[in-house]
């Protein structure tokens, strides 16, 4: 037994094995890391596009021709009677989002009906036409859902 240990021809064989686990454990975690890198940037690059929805859709609802613009200001009245329905068959959206108009005297919030959770919203500043005697300043929001 001890002609085995005392051997040096017997153990030249098994130098390299702890330097080849190295380098396989060390390529291993390069693709998991390169992995998760891809996938991190699939969900950024997703977000900036629901981001860049959102946007779209508030420049479209606080764009002159919108039905609830009168003169360049959103119109309380209008929008408190218009629903979110109303606001995509019109402009042809898609999309699952709240509208939210707010000030300092009034809060106007349409919900749709569903179950997801927050992802990000967009909000404008904007001056709301209350009647011909009270304008005040506020902002509009969309809050976009996934």
């Amino acid at each position: 037994m001890l002609s085995f240990i005392k051997d040096k021809k017997g153990s030249e064989e098994f130098t390299s094995l702890p330097a080849v686990s190295i380098v396989g454990i060390a390529l291993a975690l390069f693709i998991v890391i390169l992995g998760n890198s891809y996938v991190s940037f699939n969900k950024n690059i997703e977000k900036s596009e629901k981001y860049s929805d959102a946007e779209y859709i508030l420049e479209k609802i606080t764009s002159d021709s919108s039905p609830v613009m009168k003169n360049g200001l959103v119109d309380y009245g209008l929008l408190s009677k218009i629903t979110i329905d109303e606001l995509n068959s019109y402009y042809g959206f898609n999309a699952k989002y709240d509208l939210i108009l707010e000030s300092n005297e009034i809060k106007i919030v349409k919900k749709l009906p569903h179950h997801s959770i927050s992802s990000f919203s967009v909000y404008k500043n904007v001056a709301i036409y209350i009647n011909d005697e009270k304008i005040v300043f506020g902002r509009i929001g969309v809050v976009f859902y996934e």
